[in-house]
């Protein structure tokens, strides 16, 4: 038996609305910002690294 306003399908188990699943083959931001930098390092005034914080302009 199944409760009311349920099917009886039973559906694939999927990850809570808003989480982030990885991308097979994704890279964060500092990830391709440094694989640039080995292929044009000329177009970087500085080596990428690792800032945490928030941004901030003030």
């Amino acid at each position: 038996m199944h409760r009311e306003g349920e099917s009886s399908h039973s559906a694939a188990k999927q990850p809570p609305l808003g989480a982030a699943a990885p991308i097979k083959g994704s890279k964060t931001p500092l990830q391709a910002m440094k694989h640039w930098h080995k292929l044009k390092p000329e177009l970087f005034n500085k080596l990428p690294y690792y800032r945490p914080g928030c941004d901030s302009y003030a």
